[in-house]
């Protein structure tokens, strides 16, 4: 049976994870094994969070380490790559071959989780017969551990081919010869920020550049980074350098095609927030870890070499760039519209009923609405209705 969804998270891939765990602790049972575990995921979520060093360790070395990425990372790197592909595809236009494999390129793969996720999305829900991954990281020990999780996601009856390349993806000669190999999907997940370091966005950005002969005419290039405010600003003076300059086409998350407006002012800067249904592993070790796993956060951007669906320039069909705000009476939110500029939303909730403020609680950071119609205020603008609230994108 396939699975289209975004929040999937495949049993036989937490499977793999958990026997490899047994096996590198024999004789402890699941529980007692998991929580030899929570020191260097403890480590980890320290590194990727509160210390943020300038230069990251070679964490892919221990093995307790990458056993902890696999159980308690792999699978939130999975699923948060599922939802910009899908609007990409469901809402810009992108398409997978269906005539051959889906060829990716995963850089700074580490666990392979991206590609592999992106892989079988592009079969089960865009129409790919097979896949072939190349995972370029300078872990041999997690490029190692990449290739026995495809093969537990091919007991599942996918087709996926995987090539594995331990270098450098900062350096030319670390990337493939584009005579010999161009892709459909270049996936960079969480590890610009990690490979390049905070301040170095022109550097970032020339390497950033030495991709274009690597892709497809309807390629994409999907770049993920984690959802706090340093990491997702420097993604988005990159992205808004790639907007002026032309290199590609921007394809997300802004709606329209020139710089963002709301990437560095006040509060809100954007990312995503997406609700998922973590792997009953993942709950288990986090019950001690006490670590935030109900939402996933993240920032993305999306590059392509064809031009992504346009939009009418409207301040009325926007991405939300902040939380809905409940507030007595009514809902503020704030949207970068598809005219480029940002503004705040006011919903007064009088009159609405149970399912139309349920349906207003269900709506996360980076949904996309358009408001059939709005009254101007001083400072914002007030949406009469809730039928005036057309629900375009949420990733399911």
């Amino acid at each position: 049976m396939s699975v289209k969804n975004a929040d999937y998270y495949p049993s036989s891939i937490e499977s793999y994870w958990l026997s490899s765990l047994l096996k590198a602790f024999p004789g402890e049972d699941r529980s007692s094994a998991l929580e030899k575990l929570e020191e260097p995921i403890q480590a980890l979520s320290d590194a990727f969070t509160c210390e943020r060093p300038r230069a990251f360790k070679n964490y892919g070395k221990a093995a307790e380490a990458l056993l902890g990425y696999g159980i308690f990372y792999y699978p939130q790197t999975w699923t948060r790559v599922r939802f910009p592909l899908i609007e990409a595809h469901d809402l810009r236009g992108w398409t997978a071959p269906q005539d051959r494999p889906v060829k990716i390129l995963d850089l700074g793969a580490g666990l392979g989780a991206a590609s592999t996720s992106l892989a079988q999305l592009c079969i089960d829900r865009f129409g790919s017969s097979s896949a072939e991954i190349m995972m370029i990281d300078h872990s041999a020990e997690a490029l190692l551990q990449a290739h026995g999780a495809v093969q537990a996601l091919n007991s599942d009856g996918y087709t996926l081919s995987l090539l594995t390349q331990k270098g450098d993806f900062r350096k030319y000669d670390g990337l493939p010869n584009p005579k010999k190999d161009t892709f459909d999907l270049i996936v960079i997940s969480f590890a610009i920020n990690e490979a390049f370091g905070p301040g170095n966005d022109k550097k970032a950005y020339a390497w950033l550049r030495k991709l274009k002969p690597l892709l497809n005419p309807q390629s994409l290039i999907l770049i993920a980074e984690p959802a706090m405010r340093e990491t997702s600003e420097q993604l988005y003076r990159i992205s808004d350098r790639v907007a002026k300059d032309s290199i590609f086409e921007v394809w997300g998350p802004q709606l329209h095609i020139s710089q963002c407006p709301a990437h560095y002012q006040d509060k809100f800067w954007t990312h995503e927030v997406r609700e998922w249904s973590p792997p009953s592993s993942l709950k288990e070790i986090n019950r001690t870890l006490w670590r935030s796993i109900e939402d996933l956060k993240f920032s993305y951007a999306t590059f392509g070499n064809a031009s992504a669906t346009l939009f009418e320039s409207s301040k009325t069909f926007l991405r939300l760039v902040s939380p809905m705000s409940r507030m007595k009476g009514h809902y503020l939110l704030t949207g970068i519209a598809t005219d480029g500029k940002k503004y705040i939303y006011d919903i007064p909730t009088r009159g609405y009923n149970r399912d139309e403020l349920f349906a207003l609680d269900r709506i996360n950071r980076g949904d996309i609405i358009e408001i059939a119609e709005v009254e101007e205020m001083e400072d914002r603008l007030r949406i009469p209705r809730p039928e005036d609230i057309i629900y375009h994108f949420s990733p399911t």
